[in-house]
């Protein structure tokens, strides 16, 4: 395949992935005071990890005490997934579509993830 087919084919799918976007998230107001991120943390058996997110919010409290970033807070949402994939795919949804979440940072553990993968 050559460089120019290669550019047309990169081309198609970069508008074809806009296309995909959803109109009903593009039209959310964007909050001009806040950041919201979103979390999924284990309890149970892996419980212990769950000292990651504790130092994830830590940092972000940091970030809010020097100002946020371009004057914006970070509101950082945490769950307890219970290591549970089923309901760490729930709570995900949840903090996407009802707390409008801008990204997932730093969820813990392979059942979340494969989830995540799954849906």
């Amino acid at each position: 395949m050559n460089v120019a087919c290669r550019l047309l084919l990169a081309l198609m799918i970069a508008l074809t992935s806009l296309s995909a976007m959803s109109p009903e998230r593009a039209e959310q107001s964007s909050d001009d005071t806040e950041i919201r991120i979103g979390n999924l943390m284990p309890s149970g058996n892996l419980a212990v990890f769950g000292a990651i997110g504790k130092a994830e919010a830590a940092y972000f409290d940091m970030i809010n005490a020097r100002d946020g970033i371009n004057d914006r807070k970070i509101r950082f949402i945490s769950r307890d997934d219970n290591s549970d994939p089923t309901v760490a795919l729930d709570l995900t949804r949840g903090l996407v579509e009802r707390d409008n979440v801008h990204l997932m940072f730093g969820s813990f553990g392979t059942p979340g993830n494969l989830a995540y993968g799954a849906s």
